[in-house]
């Protein structure tokens, strides 16, 4: 979880649903990355600045790269997505489903902190804003479907 994800084309718009949709996909595939890595540059440009969640990945990222933890394991596949256009103009919802593969953060030491054994499915609701040239999570949460 190393390599950051391709950023996709429709993050230089136009405010569609489709594209929203996508930056959506990218967003939430951008979660490994950070959490694994610390680097932020990527999630800091996509995140909101009331976006609860966003503010709490990054911290968790920060967190385990300046402790000298890292974590193995955690991708995610991205499936069905969709999007809409919400009443207030370029403000769109998404929903997409995912699966997170199983995950360990691991101390400086070896010791394993957390260990999540399971893939889980969830499904991620969005809401993303189009505005001067660039896109923005306002804010994110996610349903828990039960294992893979």
């Amino acid at each position: 979880m190393t390599v950051a994800p391709t950023p996709p084309a429709a993050l230089d718009g136009p405010a569609t649903a489709d594209n929203a949709m996508l930056v959506g996909k990218y967003f939430i595939q951008l979660i490994p990355y950070v959490i694994a890595t610390g680097e932020t540059a990527q999630w800091d440009a996509l995140s909101g600045p009331d976006c609860k969640f966003c503010a709490s990945a990054r911290e968790l990222g920060l967190e385990v790269a300046t402790e000298g933890q890292r974590v193995t394991g955690g991708a995610i596949d991205v499936g069905f997505g969709h999007a809409s256009e919400a009443e207030e103009e370029g403000v769109f919802s998404a929903s997409i489903d995912y699966v997170e593969h199983p995950s360990q953060r691991i101390a400086a030491d070896g010791t394993v902190l957390k260990d999540y054994p399971e893939a889980t499915t969830a499904r991620a609701h969005l809401e993303l804003r189009w505005a001067e040239g660039s896109w923005k999570i306002l804010g994110a949460s996610s349903d828990d479907l039960g294992s893979a």
